[in-house]
């Protein structure tokens, strides 16, 4: 069995931009340009549908600029309004704009320390040649190439496509018979760590269920994918860190005849600060998975015994729900629910 964790990294974007001044700090976390901002609203119920339009336009001759900024000062008594940003272009100074109706486009106001501030600026303005000030101290470039797009699940899932290619440029199908070898990935889209990828093919059509022993007999965790095929990309979930875990790839043909076939995974340690949760304070994933999650709230999941067994190695990100086949819709608490997307196990992000 060969196995290839993270030897080879992507990056999403290169850095957060932050400024730093004594007890001041502020970051930049997203950038939105726009002509007009226009949401459509779906109102169902068992006897009509109706579409509800908010449609929001800028003075004549500008162009929104909506700009997701985070602040924070020593004092936690000392309140940040969205006025003590300005933004600064080819020698002109731009105050916030009164932002109420983002409400009605689900992004998150300023309030406090973080959220989108609203500026109107001409056509001609330039990302690149504009900053940030606030409160005339802390200034922080609000250029596109440096900007953090990760809930942009468009993005990401095509950032995870060039990652996963160049994990399987080496890939040979026939060195990766089932029988013979099976490549192991193991946080391939660096999501999840405590999650794998089995890579590997079957001579015949076959449909494929991964099992993670538990150490305790209750708690195996299981992943299956009910589609006959030859080629198999299969997510292992559930491993246990800083341990050896022993896996079972149970193949099972469409004649009948079943093939248990078991390997180990080595994972060291991994790093995490999680809040653990009772399983009885939670609830079962799927009764496949045999895995218990918080339905609302940390993107941490649990075995039967409460030992963490799953969870997302990415700040910001919280579970809205989980889904019947075993997937998750996050959101980016930053935003709230303007960028909802959906997720595997191991970390994969879909799209439609």
């Amino acid at each position: 069995m060969k196995k290839l964790g993270k030897y080879l990294g992507f990056i999403l974007a290169s850095f957060i931009p932050c400024v730093t001044y004594g007890s001041l700090n502020m970051e930049v976390y997203d950038i939105i340009l726009t002509q007009e901002l226009m949401t459509i609203e779906v109102i169902a119920n068992n006897d009509y549908t109706a579409y509800v339009t908010y449609t929001d336009q800028p003075s004549s001759s500008m162009q929104y600029l909506l700009v997701y900024v985070g602040v924070s000062t020593a004092d936690e008594l000392d309140i940040i309004y969205d006025y003590d940003i300005s933004l600064h272009f080819n020698g002109n100074i731009y105050y916030p704009v009164q932002n109420d109706f983002l409400d009605d486009h689900h992004y998150k106001k300023f309030d406090k320390y973080n959220g989108y501030v609203v500026f109107e600026v001409p056509h001609s303005f330039n990302l690149e040649a504009a900053y940030l000030r606030f409160r005339d101290i802390v200034e922080v470039d609000i250029t596109t190439k440096n900007i953090w797009m990760q809930y942009n699940h468009q993005n990401l899932a095509d950032a995870q496509d060039e990652m996963k290619q160049l994990l399987l440029a080496g890939y040979n199908a026939n060195d990766y018979i089932v029988s013979d070898d099976i490549l192991i990935l193991i946080d391939p889209y660096e999501w999840c760590p405590l999650s794998a990828l089995a890579v590997f093919e079957t001579k015949a059509k076959a449909k494929i269920t991964t099992t993670v022993r538990g150490k305790n007999l209750d708690c195996n965790v299981c992943y299956s994918v009910d589609e006959f095929n030859t080629h198999h990309e299969v997510p292992i979930i559930g491993l246990y860190d800083n341990a050896i875990n022993v896996v079972d790839i149970i193949v099972e043909y469409k004649v009948g005849i079943v093939e248990i076939y078991t390997i180990n995974i080595n994972l060291g340690s991994v790093t995490y600060n999680i809040g653990q949760f009772e399983p009885a304070n939670s609830r079962l994933i799927t009764p496949d998975i045999n895995l218990y999650g918080q339905a609302l709230g940390s993107a941490v999941a649990v075995d039967c015994t409460g030992k963490v067994r799953w969870f997302l190695n990415h700040d910001y990100i919280e579970v809205v729900e989980y889904l019947s086949n075993g997937n998750v819709i996050l959101r980016d608490t930053r935003v709230g629910d303007a960028h909802l997307f959906e997720i595997d196990m191991v970390g994969k992000v879909y799209t439609n």
